[in-house]
């Protein structure tokens, strides 16, 4: 009966340790995993790859903008997600997704809708932001500028960057769906009835939705939101945690080998 019950404790032992080795062996396959799948990348695709920092200009409106206390989200136009960018200099175009979304600390709306190129032409997956769809339901609608800027207005945005590479090489009803009234209407001073142009650059415009007619909306977490992604992210890393020990298979019979043993009761 002692051996029995000292046996059974040591077996035990050697399980969870033997479960510990092999977490510790899945993680490191985890973290290797990308390397091994995508080698290229470790060494940056062979040079293909390097960091290039946003050009001052972007810079100069990242400041107005995040500098600006007042409540307000930012549109960002041509309306599409995707830039053509020459930031090298050398140049050759790279497209990539706009980098604005990324700039400001405030709300950016932006064309999230997604286009894929098939044997049958252009699909179209439609995004998530529901401000998007009205944007481009605004778009769809032809308003004049001083209708556009109210209905801005009323979506809670404030400022609008207009990416000027990009809104150039548009012309006729390709400019109207991506530039909205601003495709033709370019009287952004004081009094226009539209926005008003707060930096123009070689590269950016930046346009400001006059103050009266702006409904500003908060975007911050509310604290419900905050808890439930508080209790979601808690969730993964717990399930994580607790997930070495499952990572080995279990037997449901005896070990090769083993005589069984009855215990006797003391």
């Amino acid at each position: 009966g002692r051996g029995a019950a000292s046996a059974r404790p040591a077996r035990s032992a050697g399980g969870a340790r033997a479960g510990e080795r092999a977490g510790a062996a899945v993680g490191a396959v985890l973290a290797l995993a990308p390397v091994a799948l995508l080698p290229g990348l470790l060494w940056g695709a062979a040079g293909r790859l390097e960091p290039v920092d946003y050009p001052a200009e972007w810079h100069r409106v990242q400041r107005l903008v995040d500098g600006d206390p007042r409540p307000g989200r930012v549109l960002v136009l041509p309306w599409s997600a995707y830039r053509g960018l020459d930031w090298r200099g050398d140049g050759r175009r790279v497209v990539v997704l706009d980098p604005a979304t990324k700039l400001f600390e405030r709300r950016t709306v932006w064309n999230d809708d997604l286009r894929v190129g098939g044997a049958g032409g252009v699909r179209l997956a439609e995004g998530e932001d529901p401000l998007a769809r009205r944007v481009g339901r605004l778009h769809d609608a032809r308003p004049g500028v001083r209708a556009y800027t109210a209905s801005l207005g009323d979506l809670g945005i404030r400022y609008v960057l207009v990416e000027l590479p990009a809104a150039r090489r548009l012309d006729g009803a390709g400019a109207a769906a991506a530039l909205g009234p601003l495709a033709v209407d370019n009287r952004f001073s004081p009094g226009s009835g539209g926005p008003v142009a707060v930096h123009s650059g070689d590269g950016l415009l930046l346009l400001e939705v006059p103050d009266k007619h702006v409904d500003p909306a908060d975007d911050a977490l509310t604290g419900l939101e905050a808890s439930t992604w508080f209790v979601t992210v808690g969730a993964l890393i717990w399930s994580l945690g607790v997930s070495g020990s499952s990572l080995v298979s279990r037997r449901t019979g005896p070990l090769k080998g083993a005589v069984s043993r009855k215990e006797n009761p003391t």
